[in-house]
């Protein structure tokens, strides 16, 4: 449906007689909108036939600021409840399973690394047997595919090495793929464990939305069971289907990082469903230095600068223009600093200065300390970093996706 506006429409008789009209409140041309939603949710189906549109060239408008206004509330009310149907009926069906499905847990590591999970698998006192696939090398996306390909289970679950899942978390995923048919993937955040104030300060802003918008929900549980994209999963903490992660043809080995979000935007593209799942969590050591924590962010940033490459889209380019233009303020206020405060850099200065003064009040509550304002210096590092590396994807894209694998399997594990 590209256009839930017109008004130009046959409906059925019987469609429109299951139809509550009592509680349809639009009164200008939203109502429109509001038919077509709740005949949809009702699980009619609908035609488009292309039509010759023709502006108006006698008389007026009937068209108000009045009824644009109730149109735009209207209409992100209608999607706000969809949302929260949708998360209450998946809810509910995910609490009444009949049986778990096999899980293959696969996990990349390099040559030598001890695997964190590992004792948390072997120790389990209940649950069934599941395999777990270790595949060591030193090109994570080509050492997930083989471990993918020799696997048994119909979930693969994909952990990093330093991951430690939470209690549940196998029977959350098992819960929900099997109630779930449409959904092909899976994920819940992996909270990042901080002890040195500096860890804190670093994981904090990776968890604030005024930072990172929806990919906050990675690394803090936000909201509930819910239809996500590849914003809202991490893949040291993604659950998927076997057989829809084989037909996509897994992950693209010349990616990393960032090789989850082409993974999950071609299987939503092919139909099936993405959900995230705030319960399903794990846990992982958070960066132990601000200078690590950079060096991150901006390996983030070539990998979306290299995504961007292969994957150019409206969404894309306008998720690359924010980063870009915060990018930009810093650096515009921070040169507005070096040559001298003067009128020409008084707006972006003032401007950047106040939304680093909010994101560090909102990390000083998170942490419950006035030590949270010191990530107001971080902010502007995190920007400059991220962008850097967005830049430096796009101009030279990494290429990796080589290299022997050496598969270590554990079956058997309670």
């Amino acid at each position: 449906m590209c256009d839930p506006t017109s008004g130009f429409r046959a409906y059925r008789a019987c469609a429109l007689r299951r139809l509550d009209f009592s509680t349809i409140s639009g009164r200008g041309f939203v109502f429109q909108v509001e038919i077509l939603f709740k005949l949809i949710a009702q699980g009619a189906s609908v035609a488009e036939v292309p039509i010759q549109f023709r502006d108006r060239k006698l008389g007026r408008s009937k068209l108000s600021y009045r009824i644009i206004a109730e149109a735009l509330v209207r209409i992100a009310l209608l999607r706000a409840q969809g949302r929260i149907k949708e998360a209450r009926s998946t809810s509910a069906r995910v609490a009444h399973v009949p049986g778990p499905l096999p899980v293959s847990v696969v996990i990349p590591a390099p040559p030598g690394r001890s695997i964190r999970a590992l004792d948390f698998f072997s120790t389990r006192s209940s649950g069934p047997p599941l395999e777990v696939i270790v595949a060591r090398g030193f090109s994570p996306s080509l050492q997930r595919n083989k471990a993918a390909a020799l696997s048994k289970g119909e979930i693969l679950l994909f952990l990093d090495d330093d991951s430690l899942p939470a209690p549940g978390l196998l029977r959350r995923y098992e819960a929900v793929l099997s109630a779930e048919k449409r959904v092909a993937a899976v994920g819940g955040p992996a909270c990042l464990e901080a002890r040195a104030l500096q860890s804190k300060l670093c994981s904090a802003l990776l968890c604030e939305r005024l930072v990172v918008g929806r990919s906050a929900s990675r690394y803090r549980p936000y909201g509930a069971l819910r239809r996500a994209d590849e914003r809202d999963l991490i893949l040291c903490n993604l659950a998927v289907r076997r057989s829809a992660f084989l037909s996509a043809g897994g992950f693209d080995p010349a990616l990393y990082p960032n090789e989850e979000n082409d993974l999950l935007f071609r299987l939503g593209r092919s139909g099936w469903h993405l959900l995230y799942d705030p319960e399903a969590r794990i846990s992982r050591p958070a960066w132990p230095s601000v200078g690590s924590f950079l060096l991150a962010v901006g390996r983030y940033g070539r990998g979306r600068g290299t995504l961007a490459r292969k994957q150019s889209s409206p969404a894309t380019a306008l998720r690359m223009f924010g980063a870009l233009g915060a990018s930009a303020s810093a650096l515009l206020a921070a040169f507005g600093l070096i040559s001298g405060f003067t009128l020409l850099w008084a707006f972006p200065l003032a401007l950047y200065a106040a939304y680093a003064l909010l994101v560090s009040v909102k990390v000083a509550l998170r942490l419950k300390s006035l030590s949270g304002l010191l990530s107001c210096f971080i902010l502007p590092c995190l920007h400059a970093a991220y962008a850097g590396g967005l830049l430096f994807g796009l101009l030279c894209p990494r290429i990796s996706g080589k290299g022997p694998v050496v598969i270590e399997r554990y079956e058997g594990l309670q």
